[in-house]
């Protein structure tokens, strides 16, 4: 089962984040105004491009927004590859802090790669979301 992680177009993403995060909108709000600016990577397993990531990176600060899964692919590691992936690419992009605002069933997925909660829940389209952050220290001298 080969699995290789790429970068892709934005155009790429919006299927799976339509699928997996809001089945129930027209495709077109999946769509970010800031996609072209982002940097955007797929996990295929073989050839069939199954996760999402995208990334936005001001300054030495990173947002990741619209990571999906297809729903046939969640639940088996899929995921945490590749935001295994994108933290480390960050990493070496100096970057040494990361945020993204995840909803709150998956809230525990991030605790897993070191994100830690900031602030109070707050809704949106009716779904409860939380920040999250992780910082990354830097250990070159």
């Amino acid at each position: 089962m080969p699995i290789s992680i790429r970068k892709i177009y934005s155009n790429q993403t919006v299927d799976i984040r339509h699928e997996a995060i809001w089945p129930d909108k027209k495709k077109e709000f999946c769509i970010l105004e800031d996609d072209k600016n982002g940097t955007h990577f797929g996990l295929y397993k073989q050839e069939e491009l199954i996760s999402i990531i995208s990334l936005f990176v001001r300054e030495n600060k990173a947002r990741i927004r619209k990571m999906a899964t297809k729903p046939a692919y969640q639940n088996k590691g899929f995921g945490s590859k590749l935001i295994c992936h994108s933290i480390s690419y960050l990493e070496l992009r100096n970057v040494n802090y990361i945020y993204l605002f995840s909803r709150k069933k998956a809230q525990m997925f991030y605790e897993k790669f070191g994100f830690l909660s900031e602030g109070d829940y707050f809704k949106k389209e009716n779904i409860s979301y939380i920040k999250m952050y992780k910082t990354i220290n830097d250990i070159k001298s």
